[in-house]
């Protein structure tokens, strides 16, 4: 039967490893790229301390960890937009004209005009080379030749599937640099209260368990330290190069080999659910806002009092008596 058994636990083990290799993903190519602070250092190294900690002989500090992650309730979009013309009076009209382009098709997603807003950048001339023959020489002279508008649309929308929908509307008018999204919440109060009663929860739960192995804490406790962090999907995206490059003949014949444009692709990588005692919603599909909060509280250990006995001598000295 042993025999049965651990062969069964071998082809168990292999499976795992099978299945871990079949998900690791191209990024595991990736280690040579520049990652983002949080995929360079776990979460934990931020706070660099176990679990629990005996300070002394009389104090332990308990520790918890936890992170929520919390879907937006709003984006905004930001698309830039750059306008020549002739004039200035020409570059706006052009400007404008594409904006309320623009934000016509937008509306007809649902979203209303006073959820999209125009941030006006700059308009500054834009220069030409002229050449000026001159008899032995030639002079290069810059004149202006016209004026470049810039501007930012900000649009807010709450169904993140209707970005792929904006983004079609503005490549129809020309626009095609997406500036970033930002990812609202609207409560980050309530996100930050239940990590707080969740900690508070795993911190009395480690007192309970403490007592069953012995170890009685005092009522009296100290918080030491709590530290709340929010992260935004904008900084959690990592860059990555995903490539196998063989060149065994060209090696051998030692020709020369012309190396093929590799392309950079970018991943989402939030924080990890293996740093944290709690994780609030574990599964996301979709990028996520996400809270954490790590608190420190110190105990004392309740002492059994001990029982010392005096003797005053005839000579007045006083002596301590043995009771064990």
């Amino acid at each position: 039967m042993k025999p049965f058994v651990y062969l069964s636990l071998l082809l168990a083990t292999a499976l795992c490893s099978k299945a871990t290799a079949q998900v690791s993903g191209n990024a595991n190519y990736a280690q040579q790229q520049s990652q983002s602070y949080w995929n360079n250092r776990s979460y934990k190294d931020l706070y660099n301390l176990p679990d629990a900690v005996f300070l002394d002989d009389n104090t332990i500090l308990l520790e918890a960890n936890a992170l929520i992650n919390v879907k937006a309730d709003a984006y905004v979009a930001i698309f830039n937009l750059s306008q020549l013309g002739e004039t200035a009076a020409t570059a706006d009209e052009l400007m404008n004209q594409r904006l309320e382009n623009i934000m016509k098709d937008v509306q007809a997603l649902g979203i209303a005009k006073k959820d999209m807003y125009a941030d006006m950048l700059s308009m500054v001339p834009v220069y030409e080379i002229e050449v000026e023959k001159k008899l032995f020489s030639k002079t290069y002279n810059e004149v202006p030749k016209g004026f470049e508008m810039q501007k930012n649309l900000h649009i807010k929308y709450t169904d993140s599937a209707l970005l792929d929908k904006i983004i079609t509307i503005a490549a129809k008018y020309e626009v095609y640099d997406l500036v970033k999204v930002e990812y609202c919440v609207e409560k980050p109060e309530q996100a930050y209260k239940t990590l707080r009663e969740a900690t508070l929860a795993l911190i009395n739960e480690q007192v309970t368990e403490l007592k069953k192995v012995g170890i009685n804490l005092d009522a009296e406790y100290h918080i030491v330290s709590e530290n709340s962090e929010a992260f935004y999907p904008n900084d959690q995206y990592t860059s990555y190069q995903a490539f196998s490059s063989n060149s065994i003949e060209a090696i051998k014949k030692k020709s020369g080999v012309t190396q093929a444009q590799k392309p950079v692709s970018m991943y989402y990588q939030p924080l990890s659910n293996r740093n944290f005692h709690i994780v609030i919603n574990p599964v996301i599909v979709e990028p996520v806002v996400q809270y954490t909060c790590c608190l420190k509280v110190k105990y004392l250990m309740k002492r059994p009092p001990t029982k010392e006995m005096w003797l005053i001598t005839p000579n007045g000295d006083l002596k301590q008596i043995k009771t064990e």
